[in-house]
């Protein structure tokens, strides 16, 4: 039987095709496609349609997505676009190996069975697409979104509605303190933290932000602060030996020769974790916390 859905979609792209130089056609062809194929026709038409009716950078739209309980708010003409495609249709937070995915997986039924709550910290959240991925993963963790520029959490803002995430206005550092907000230019995903006692903007610790939750237990960190790993991981860094898994993205092309890989890696590596790659993130799954010492330590508590 016809789809509907298909056959606009098809005039669509012959629409697109005649009108458009051929690079533009073959961008707005392969987005349709790639949409088509992780949400279907129907999804995929209103995700692409409410892109191509935006004009200002700035305005926020409400998009649904098959998959995605509730909806999801984003900037479809500023790299809000991007993030959308890195978490939800490359899935680049989904871990791909089945043996690791099932050892936080129990390490979260774990810590709800020992009457505790799993705490995830979402640091350099944005727009909160992230935030809501664990929150479909892991609904029944406490997502702390913690989001320094003030237009990127008013978007976060509107996707932790009737989520179990929490958004936090402010920067993370191995101590508390203000920073500043600078841009290079490469759109609302690149703010950068500066250290300033002047600064508007105050910054939290991850340990301050992990006792907030109560009777809380760490599950994941995850990490994109462009560039300010080097002041995360400079000192107040127990909190890692206490996280299963840590995910993080390293800066070292934009922030040349201030070693945010190493400041990670020499602290991740105090103890033996595996590491696995999915796009810009690392995935560092630690065995004391995870591997099979600890799995069997769990099914001995039992």
């Amino acid at each position: 039987m016809p789809d509907p859905a298909l056959d606009v979609l098809f005039i669509l792209t012959s629409i697109l095709m005649i009108h458009n130089q051929d690079s533009l056609m073959l961008w707005h062809f392969q987005t349709l496609s790639t949409l088509t194929k992780h949400w279907g026709p129907l999804a995929a038409l209103s995700v692409y349609v409410n892109r191509q009716t935006t004009r200002d950078s700035t305005e926020i739209k409400k998009i649904s997505m098959a998959g995605v309980e509730g909806d999801i708010f984003l900037r479809p003409r500023s790299s809000d676009w991007d993030v959308l495609g890195q978490v939800f249709l490359d899935e680049e937070y989904n871990i791909k190996s089945a043996v690791h995915a099932e050892a936080l997986y129990r390490c979260y039924q774990g810590i709800i069975a020992a009457g505790e709550t799993p705490v995830i910290v979402d640091c350099g959240a944005n727009c909160g697409l992230a935030s809501v991925w664990y929150s479909q993963v892991f609904p029944r963790a406490i997502i702390i979104a913690v989001e320094p520029e003030p237009e990127n959490y008013s978007a976060l803002c509107r996707n932790a509605k009737n989520r179990p995430i929490r958004p936090v206005m402010a920067a993370i550092s191995d101590h508390p303190g203000h920073i500043t907000l600078h841009n290079p230019g490469h759109g609302s995903w690149a703010w950068q933290t500066i250290e300033s006692a002047s600064g508007e903007i105050e910054a939290q610790t991850i340990p301050a932000l992990l006792a907030s939750v109560p009777n809380g237990r760490t599950l994941i960190v995850k990490i994109d602060i462009e560039g300010s790993e080097v002041s995360l991981f400079r000192s107040n860094t127990d909190w890692v030996d206490q996280t299963p898994l840590v995910v993080f993205e390293t800066h070292d092309l934009m922030a040349t020769w201030t070693g945010t890989a190493h400041s990670v890696l020499s602290v991740l590596t105090r103890e033996p974790r595996d590491y696995l790659q999915e796009g810009e993130n690392t995935f560092a799954f630690s065995h004391s916390l995870l591997g099979p010492s600890a799995a069997q330590s769990a099914i001995s508590r039992q």
